[in-house]
């Protein structure tokens, strides 16, 4: 376990309201035998947990917390759930916990996510949308075409839209033709982005033609879905790389949903 781990799971167990999970109480029960001094990593945890501090100060916390090299490990993931279950945690905090869980988390934390849609702040729900698009759960279907439909900001209802081009089934069809109408034109792209990766073909940006062809196809409308992906934003660069940038020029690659399973020429012949 890296440091960051080790002064994690030291903080969350001294925390009050957090000793109650189980598994960290053990796991740090183990490494508190280990560890008695007070290192630069354990105070930026302190910080990142502490409900009492400067709101500015936690989300910085959370940010080195998030983009370490541990950010994935068990426990991290508990402290990014404990963070969003806070009712009066500021939206900035609750922003990085919300990336940290979309780069990180379990479809299961899609439950956590989708409260976020209907927040005030317009970038927390930005958030929690991009964030969606890289867990895969049909639950967060309604929540998510309900913001696509009705949110007041264009940039949340175009990530939305994004986000449902993973779910290849009517319901979504039908809502995302509904958005090909938003006076929002990138916001209308995107809606015709997802229908045309799940349904393999391009109707334009016409209602009417999409409902036609989705008439005419009923049988077979999702039978060769395009596989979804995202792209993450690119890897951070090394000293090695700074020097050689002439050559080596990092490029983030698309990746799957977490639990996202690509369509397969078995999934497609199955229909």
């Amino acid at each position: 376990m890296t440091t960051f781990v080790l002064a994690l799971a030291l903080a969350l167990f001294a925390l009050p309201g957090c000793s109650g999970n189980k598994k960290v109480k053990e796991e740090s029960e183990q490494i508190a035998a280990q560890n008695n001094q007070l290192t630069d990593a354990q105070i930026t945890v302190q910080i990142a947990t502490d409900p009492l501090a400067d709101p500015d100060a936690r989300r910085e916390a959370l940010i080195a917390i998030a983009t370490s090299s541990a950010a994935a490990e068990p426990v991290y993931l508990d402290l990014y759930r404990a963070t969003l279950a806070d009712p009066t945690l500021d939206a900035t905090v609750a922003a990085v916990a919300a990336a940290a869980l979309g780069n990180h988390g379990q479809p299961e934390d899609t439950g956590r996510l989708t409260p976020l849609l209907t927040r005030d702040a317009t970038f927390l729900r930005w958030q929690a949308a991009v964030s969606l698009q890289r867990l895969h759960n049909p639950q967060a279907i309604a929540p998510l075409i309900g913001a696509a439909t009705k949110d007041e900001d264009p940039d949340v209802r175009m990530a939305c839209a994004t986000a449902l081009g993973q779910y290849p089934r009517r319901d979504v069809f039908d809502a995302l033709t509904t958005v090909l109408d938003d006076r929002d034109y990138g916001v209308s792209r995107a809606a015709q982005e997802s229908l045309t990766l799940m349904a393999q073909h391009d109707a334009g940006d016409d209602p009417r033609d999409w409902r036609d062809f989705a008439d005419a196809n009923s049988a077979t409308l999702f039978q060769e879905p395009g596989p979804y992906t995202y792209t993450p934003y690119p890897p951070r660069r090394g000293i090695v790389s700074n020097i050689l940038l002439f050559w080596l020029k990092p490029v983030a690659q698309p990746q799957y949903p977490i639990g996202y399973e690509p369509p397969t020429d078995e999934t497609a012949d199955a229909g």
